[in-house]
């Protein structure tokens, strides 16, 4: 969450910066962002396997192994290398001044950790995305008896035909 907290104040800066022309203000936070982000994204890469393996080194030394260490291995988060371009183009971007910064900290974590879309293809420019996103929708015109069947339908195959 500071991550992110971190990336979206970067944005909000850049934006600001743009505002007032001050171009060394504007390269000092895409600096930030961009050496922020490759950080994390190089210390989970290159360091936690380094770390996870001395740990795994101290506990196999201990005669006695205690299954009550605080700290056996260190997680790498999924979709670290996603989050981070994702939030590189954003900031890259408003920086460059393509589009205005998030209004709004939820439209920045709702772009950024929009993984529905990590599967589908490459990185999503903030300006297709979040437009998408603002459209108010209803549910005024769905055809109601055909969403049950098709919901039960899949819902037959993906648990029944697996079974035959």
């Amino acid at each position: 969450m500071v991550f992110t907290t971190a990336n979206w104040h970067f944005g909000v800066r850049l934006f600001c910066a743009r505002q007032i022309s001050n171009g060394n203000y504007k390269k000092l936070f895409v600096v930030l962002s961009v050496v922020t982000n490759i950080g994390v994204l190089f210390a989970f890469k290159y360091f936690v396997p380094l770390a996870n393996y001395f740990i795994d080194e101290f506990n196999r030394a201990e005669c006695d192994y205690d299954s009550s260490y605080l700290l056996t291995t260190i997680i790498i988060p999924a979709g670290l290398s996603f989050y981070t371009f994702q939030s590189l183009s954003y900031t890259i971007d408003v920086y460059r001044g393509k589009y205005k910064a998030a209004d709004k900290f939820y439209e920045f974590l709702l772009y950024v950790s929009f993984f529905p879309h990590m599967v589908a293809g490459p990185i999503v420019r903030y300006a297709d995305l979040m437009p998408q996103f603002k459209i108010v929708q209803f549910f005024k015109n769905i055809d109601w008896e055909s969403f049950a069947k098709l919901t039960i339908w899949g819902y037959f195959k993906r648990l029944l035909l697996p079974i035959i």
